[in-house]
């Protein structure tokens, strides 16, 4: 948000100064302090600004993330699943580089390796994140077989760290290990696999229980949005008593989201909150 009003008010004072400029969409500033946050901005719940019809209009038009040669399911504007929820609104799509709404699924060929497993919320199954984390770990056992050399313990390097963390949405780690919000008060940890999806997520066969990594995760808040919790499962400590934003609070920065309350186009709504998406 202070990056794109920044860029507005350039291009308003100095138009003949300005003729060429590029912005990263992630800041390297804003992609450290994220891997370091616990959800503590919760604590200013009304310090949240709202999506503006200027800011939209002032914003530049972003890439849509893509799968093969077409956008991704969640990217794409359109309701693939049929349950009318839209890309970042469906609570099965993981990121904007996910290619499947029906599932937690991403849909990408390859993004589960045999032993090794690279940052789950990427557009790949390659390790150009620096994440090598033995399959093993995600279980909450110790490896005792295969793997690359770099991936036979349960150690991630600070590049992995770095640079996945900014994509991990609230209540996950890294590795596709997330919290699921079942019956509106409880929670199970859980992988997600092609097979789960939030009304499967308390059956073991389907999503199978898993053991968060300890630092390589974005905690969810108190009135953060995360998988399988919608804005009447938070708590009455969140409630704006019927405003016209969204209840939920985002990280610091952020602004929150709903299907009335858009993103800029330069932003992605993930899990009611408008995030700068590392394309």
């Amino acid at each position: 948000m202070r990056l794109r009003a920044a860029l507005a008010g350039i291009l308003l004072l100095w138009p003949l100064a300005c003729a060429e400029t590029s912005t990263e969409l992630v800041p390297e500033a804003l992609a450290g302090d994220r891997g370091e946050m616990d959800g503590g901005a919760d604590d200013d719940v009304g310090a949240r600004p709202a999506p503006s019809d200027r800011d939209a209009a002032a914003a530049p038009e972003r890439e849509r993330a893509m799968c093969g040669g077409s956008p991704c399911a969640c990217d794409n504007g359109e309701d693939d699943d049929g349950d009318g929820e839209i890309d970042g609104l469906d609570p099965e799509c993981t990121g904007p580089f996910d290619d499947d709404e029906e599932s937690f699924a991403t849909g990408i060929p390859g993004g589960n390796m045999d032993f090794c497993h690279d940052c789950f919320w990427d557009n790949n199954s390659g390790d150009d994140e620096g994440c090598q984390y033995h399959s093993d770990c995600r279980l909450g056992l110790t490896p005792t077989t295969g793997g690359e050399s770099s991936c036979f313990d349960c150690e991630v390097s600070d590049a992995c760290i770095d640079n996945c963390v900014v994509r991990t949405p609230s209540g996950c780690d890294c590795f596709g290990c997330c919290e699921v919000t079942v019956g509106g008060d409880a929670t199970v940890t859980v992988l997600l696999e092609e097979s789960c999806a939030t009304k499967h997520a308390e059956d073991p066969e389907r999503c199978p229980p898993c053991v968060q990594h300890e630092t390589c995760r974005n905690e969810c808040g108190e009135c953060e949005l995360c998988p399988g919790r919608k804005a009447k499962d938070l708590p009455d400590s969140c409630k704006r008593g019927g405003g016209a934003q969204p209840d939920n609070a985002c990280e610091e920065g952020e602004q929150v989201c709903d299907s009335d309350n858009p993103c800029p186009p330069d932003l992605w709504c993930q899990l009611g909150c408008c995030e700068f998406i590392p394309l």
